[in-house]
């Protein structure tokens, strides 16, 4: 399903992009000279020129092989000498990543889209060995850098490419004001292996400036921005940025270790694998910096296995995060918020699964300051605290702590809190030194953990957690007095962690466990975190007991695809949201 959304969105953008005129160049040689003409003697360099001649969207054949860049020169624009001068509307077509290689040995960068260039697609092709130094936007985009042009990227590899300043890999910018456009279309390819070296940021890609991206099956490995953000990637502006299908994995920065978006009008981030990325400072896996209540959107995503000083798996300031039916797993913060750290920022977390994340001080799992957050439908599982003394005593809340001296109303619905593990402040819920309107509100909840240190705990501060009923706990420290509520539950008969329908892991209820049918009807979501249907008698937690799913998808689905047909249906049909009834029609999927 995946490949056939891709094409149908390609073909799309194929269609868009006039033909009249154009005229088709085929380079002959590998070799790189520039007599001015090509024709049967034709090299690369020869064919960009050619096309810069020509105004009508040309397409540049560019066959098996590897193309060298060995004329040297600099403060040039015409593509003469060092870098490929793009001056208007081209394609510049290999025949596949694998065999068509653009080297440019050091020399300069690659690619240099001058402004106002319109469409320039690069296809099937390996970018690699540019060098961005110098002075001005010569430090910028190693392998290609764009100003106020729409460049798309499909099925090739950028790789191996430096810059001085940013965008080791590839910048797209606008550059002040509202003049122009620009965007980024990054499809089917991998950029990995890039290196930005001083604090401009953006590994593998930079975008800057009010700038349209999107980034599908695509792979962002091994970018280093070694003294700026987003290792992977640097969105930055008033862009609008989806990224879909996608992977950012072993990418390394001062912040935000796989990416960084900031002041974006929207992002949506679906289907994406955010792993094994880290940061000096903040946002091991993404670091999102917000004005405003611009939504940062996360769906069927996984953020996993990221290291950064706080906010191990996600940092944000400001905005408003959504995260929905995804995984956190397995990060690290070296001081706080091993999963998230959220400042100034309303989090949102439905159907999801936050487990073995650990932080030093405090919030093995989330730590939050200021605003307004639910967890609803999830589970929190698995986290820990692994400091004795850490942050002058305010430690604790393995699996949501309040950042100390701020207000913050976290609301906790229909959610599995269980064997979260800190040394002391709250195992599982902390309220550290937190202001006084702060608010813990519960209902319908699960809160188990081992024993030997409270579950819920306040320090400092008077005590935040209120109960608005059908909660269960193993013990008395989470103020569950509502008539509804169970405390000091012996066992909570909860199965091991696993896949037992939906996106992501739950913790099963075993036959006879009390949190069936314990939750208040009248609050209870009408599914689980799997997606179930709840009974009438609802059940306490994020899982509903007893209840089975008939599953949906296409008849020629791949056993599991159907478990993500609707996200793959939104990425074909923009105006289809997720839950949507589809049909199908011979193997492509549409809307009813």
């Amino acid at each position: 399903m995946r490949i056939i959304g891709f094409a149908i969105l390609f073909v799309a953008a194929l269609i868009l992009i006039p033909r009249v005129h154009a005229a088709t160049f085929t380079v002959t040689k590998t070799a790189d000279t520039a007599d001015g003409v090509c024709d049967a003697d034709c090299s690369l360099r020869e064919a960009v020129i050619a096309a810069n001649d020509d105004s009508n969207p040309d397409t540049i054949v560019v066959p098996a092989g590897t193309y060298d860049l060995t004329i040297a020169g600099a403060g040039e624009d015409a593509g003469a000498t060092g870098d490929l001068d793009i001056r208007g509307p081209v394609t510049i077509q290999g025949a596949d990543a694998a065999s068509t290689i653009v080297d440019a040995g050091g020399i300069d960068r690659v690619f240099h889209v001058e402004s106002g260039s319109t469409r320039v697609v690069f296809a099937d092709l390996t970018i690699r060995g540019g060098s961005a130094a110098g002075s001005g936007v010569d430090r910028q985009g190693g392998g290609i850098y764009a100003f106020r042009s729409l460049v798309t990227i499909l099925n090739s590899v950028v790789t191996g490419n430096t810059a001085e300043f940013r965008a080791g890999g590839i910048e797209v910018s606008l550059g002040g004001g509202d003049q122009g456009g620009g965007d980024l279309q990054l499809l089917g390819s991998t950029v990995s292996m890039n290196t930005a070296m001083a604090t401009g940021g953006g590994g593998g890609i930079l975008t800057s400036g009010r700038v349209t991206v999107r980034v599908s099956h695509s792979t962002l490995s091994g970018n280093t921005s070694t003294n700026g953000p987003g290792g992977g990637a640097s969105f930055s502006g008033p862009l609008d940025l989806a990224v879909v299908a996608s992977d950012f994995t072993g990418n390394s920065a001062k912040n935000g270790g796989g990416f960084t978006s900031n002041q974006a009008f929207a992002v949506l981030v679906r289907d994406v694998t955010v792993e094994n990325n880290t940061a000096a400072n903040g946002g091991g896996g993404v670091d999102l910096i917000q004005q405003g209540n611009q939504v940062f959107r996360f769906e069927a995503s996984k953020v996993r296995g990221n290291m950064a000083q706080s906010g191990g798996g996600i940092r944000c300031d400001g905005g408003v995060i959504e995260y929905v039916d995804g995984e956190i797993s397995g990060n690290t913060a070296t001081s706080i918020g091993g999963a998230f750290n959220v400042i100034r920022t309303n989090l949102d977390i439905r159907g999801s699964t936050i487990k073995n994340n650990q932080a030093a001080a405090y919030a093995g799992g989330i730590t939050v300051a200021f605003g307004t957050h639910v967890i609803e439908n999830s589970t929190l599982t698995g986290n820990s605290v692994t400091s004795t003394t850490g942050n002058n005593g305010v430690i604790g809340g393995a699996a949501v702590a309040t950042n100390p001296s701020t207000t913050s109303n976290v609301t906790i619905v229909n959610s599995t809190v269980a064997d979260n593990v800190a040394p002391a402040g709250g195992s599982q819920l902390f309220c550290g030194a937190c202001a006084e309107n702060s608010v813990f509100a519960l209902r319908n909840t699960i809160i188990t953990g081992p024993p030997g240190v409270p579950l819920c705990a306040v320090r400092f501060s008077s005590g935040p957690f209120v109960s608005e009923g059908g909660n269960l706990s193993d013990d008395a420290s989470c103020n569950f007095n509502d008539p509804t509520d169970q405390q000091n539950v012996a066992d909570m008969m909860l199965d091991a962690l696993q896949n037992d329908g939906g996106p992501t892991e739950t913790l099963p209820l075993l036959s006879g466990s009390p949190a069936i049918g314990a939750a208040v009807p009248a609050n209870c979501p009408t599914h689980d975190q799997r997606g179930f249907q709840r009974d009438g008698d609802c059940d306490a937690g994020a899982y509903e007991a007893n209840v089975s799913f008939e599953g949906f998808g296409c008849p020629l689905d791949q056993a599991g695809a159907s478990t993500t047909l609707g996200y793959v249906v939104e990425e074909v049909l923009p105006n289809v949201d997720v839950g949507d009834v589809v049909f199908c029609l011979g193997g492509i999927a549409g809307a009813a």
